[in-house]
């Protein structure tokens, strides 16, 4: 299964969110950053995506 788990740091401890899919990822440090666990992965597979 591919997924991917952001901790974040809230009021003294981590707080974990796990996305799948299609699920949408938003940056709440980076304005406007947003991908899909999909686009993620699929990245990764494409090497010759490294230099776009």
């Amino acid at each position: 299964m591919q997924q991917i788990t952001i901790c974040q740091w809230v009021e003294g401890q981590y707080e974990d969110k796990v996305f799948t899919g299609a699920t949408c990822m938003e940056s709440v440090v980076i304005a406007d950053w947003a991908l899909t666990v999909e686009q993620v992965f699929n990245s990764a597979n494409r090497p010759e995506l490294a230099g776009e």
